[in-house]
């Protein structure tokens, strides 16, 4: 047995219950980083008298465009539970001929914010270089946030309302550390436990987002799978996270891309991963880890968490 088999969870594609009411943060981090991006990352263009992008920016702006439109196909919801159950209520609908009460009931509860993400995608694809500026004294273009910003809004709140946003889990001693790694973490966790315990009932059973289909529409939907899912995460985190000691982390851990072909190797990834950062952050002395440690704040536990495989820690333990 390989070294992924040595731990065999409950089921890999669970949200543990501590992460399941952290919507709030995933939401926020889900801002932040896009706001980011908005504001500081610029993607190279050829020439000085061109708005063709070189190789590296066209790359930058496909790893943009792929993130989102993850975000669009799973976007995490505090509703994971409640959609779970009117995914049942859909599908016994289709096979007595009534749904579409139920259908409707999960798009409002559960796809919002993913909706949001889905015209995000279709907006950004559609109108780039209406919504690009050239960056001043840069041979760049940039997002011209302000432009966007009045156009789209993020599970439709108002910009300056995410502003006055607070961290649930992720809060800290004082604002610059642990917040916004510990959102993407959290954001993480959701999206693959999204990629099995939502998703694929969603494509067996019914689409119930209109907006998900017009965000793909003339894409390849077929590479929308598990593996897609991390390669794409990790691109965008390694491009766009506005931490650099936090990426040097993200780089440090092996990825094998070939390796991930189903949820189950998504998930248990995402935990192999978060384990080996959690443990090189421990064995820096305190002045070095960045703004992911907080002493007030240490890791509540290692994953898989004793929710999802008690046998887990107990082989863990000494």
């Amino acid at each position: 047995a390989g070294e992924e088999d040595a731990c065999r969870p409950r089921s890999p594609a669970a949200l543990p219950p501590e992460l399941r009411p952290r919507g709030a943060d995933a939401e926020l981090a889900t801002g932040l980083l896009l706001h980011e991006v908005w504001e500081q990352a610029e993607f190279p263009l050829l020439s000085g008298f061109s708005r063709k992008l070189t190789e590296h920016g066209e790359q930058r702006r496909r790893v943009l465009l792929d993130m989102i439109l993850v975000l669009c196909k799973w976007f995490p919801t505090d509703g994971i539970d409640r959609g779970q159950q009117l995914l049942e209520e859909v599908a016994s609908g289709l096979q007595t001929g009534f749904g579409g009460t139920a259908a409707r009931r999960l798009e409002d509860s559960n796809m919002h914010c993913r909706s949001s993400l889905c015209e995000l995608h279709t907006l950004l694809r559609r109108q780039w270089y209406k919504l690009t500026e050239r960056a001043p004294g840069r041979r760049a273009l940039r997002i011209h946030w302000r432009r966007l910003e009045s156009r789209w809004r993020l599970c439709g709140l108002r910009w300056d309302a995410w502003q006055r946003q607070h961290w649930q889990h992720c809060r800290s001693t004082f604002a610059g550390t642990r917040q916004l790694p510990c959102g993407v973490w959290v954001l993480m966790h959701r999206i693959f436990a999204q990629l099995v315990s939502v998703s694929f009932a969603w494509s067996t059973v019914v689409d119930v987002s209109a907006a998900a289909s017009r965000a793909a529409r003339g894409q390849p939907w077929k590479r929308l799978d598990s593996g897609f899912a991390v390669a794409t995460t990790r691109s965008f985190l390694v491009e766009f996270l506005p931490c650099k000691v936090c990426v040097r982390h993200l780089l440090s851990v092996p990825f094998a891309p070939e390796r991930v072909k189903t949820r189950r190797d998504a998930v248990l990834w995402l935990w192999r991963m978060h384990n080996d950062i959690s443990r090189i952050i421990a064995e820096q002395p305190l002045q070095e880890r960045a703004f992911g440690a907080d002493p007030p704040f240490p890791p509540s536990h290692s994953w898989p968490p004793a929710s999802l495989c008690p046998a887990c820690v107990r082989a863990a333990a000494p």
